[in-house]
């Protein structure tokens, strides 16, 4: 390569010859790049961009890793992740659509999934709750019935979440939905009640009277939000669980039965003994099962329940249903020797 002229030295009149040319250019660009400053912006895009990639690991502690670290970061990483949960998103929906095209809609090909994008939107999600940040309520619920989507929008329970959350509640799948196995979406509850029980002691007491007031409506998904409110009442909540007993559909009524078992809610037991007596089918044989179901366990109740009289009218009224034999059964638990 030619030696670089002496610029000061170079006159209108002077021609450069090609290697000058070169030399010039190249000086340049190295002289710009050099005053090119590495800041802030930068050095922030590079560790939120090496971090986010790091989410779609196969190796929990390294996700946790990333999560902590994007959560320090704070808001400054939030447009970044919101880009990132968009591109994550497109990647999946083109990986699919092509898929599709090249195996058919119906084959395996076309189903199988790429783990390390989900794991990175579902580690965005997350970051963006655990953040707080509420300008992305608005993102977050879109991702809704997602779980992870509604723990995030849970951390930061403002009323826009709250109202996103309570919404999405009809569309959640459960594992106590009914008495069909559902199919669960990859890595959804684990435990229903578990989840959901966290999910309202973070909504604190805003979250449960927005849940309170949507089983009381006549809305289309009335019936889910009062199997919700079954599964986590506690003693406050016994006078509502008796209200669904009463008005509840036999599927709804099952699960508030349940509860009221769970919370040893002996006051129930006039209640569960009055809806006993007044079924005319003795030996519990029905053509519809979720009745069946919530009288099988309303004779579990009162025998968990109830007083000794209790049990001796049901046992002398019900004597040939399946469940009296069963609890009549050597191996059976006593019922309560209380006669109160």
């Amino acid at each position: 390569m030619a030696n670089l002229p002496n610029f000061n030295a170079l006159s209108d009149a002077q021609e450069l010859d090609s290697g000058s040319i070169i030399s010039i250019t190249i000086f340049g660009i190295c002289f710009s790049r050099l005053n090119m400053k590495y800041d802030d912006t930068a050095r922030l895009k590079e560790q939120v961009g090496l971090l986010i990639s790091a989410l779609g690991s196969d190796h929990p502690a390294t996700v946790h890793s990333s999560e902590a670290q994007l959560s320090l970061i704070g808001k400054p990483a939030v447009p970044l992740l919101l880009s990132a949960l968009q591109n994550s998103h497109a990647e999946i929906e083109d990986l699919n659509k092509e898929r599709k095209e090249r195996y058919g809609s119906d084959s395996y090909e076309a189903g199988r999934r790429r783990p390390e994008l989900e794991r990175i939107t579902k580690g965005i999600i997350k970051t963006l709750g655990i953040i707080g940040d509420s300008s992305t309520v608005s993102v977050l619920a879109q991702e809704l019935p997602d779980p992870s989507a509604i723990e995030a929008l849970s951390k930061i329970s403002n009323e826009e979440a709250l109202n996103a959350i309570i919404n999405c509640i009809p569309k959640l799948k459960l594992w106590h939905d009914g008495y069909t196995p559902v199919e669960k979406d990859g890595d959804l509850f684990e435990d229903d009640q578990e989840f959901l029980i966290n999910l309202f002691s973070e909504l604190g007491e805003d979250g449960l009277k927005a849940l309170i007031d949507a089983s009381q409506t006549d809305s289309p998904g009335k019936s889910r939000y009062q199997i919700v409110l079954s599964l986590i009442a506690t003693e406050k909540e016994i006078p509502l669980l008796m209200d669904v007993l009463n008005r509840g559909q036999p599927t709804v009524a099952y699960f508030a039965l349940k509860r009221l078992r769970e919370l040893k809610a002996k006051s129930a037991a006039p209640k569960l003994k009055e809806l006993i007596m007044k079924d005319k089918v003795k030996d519990g044989k029905r053509s519809d099962e979720s009745e069946s179901r919530l009288y099988r366990e309303a004779i579990w109740a009162i025998h968990d329940l109830g007083t000794v009289n209790d049990w001796l009218d049901i046992r002398f009224a019900k004597k040939d249903h399946p469940v009296i034999e069963i609890l009549e059964s050597p191996k059976s638990p006593s019922i309560s020797q209380e006669d109160d």
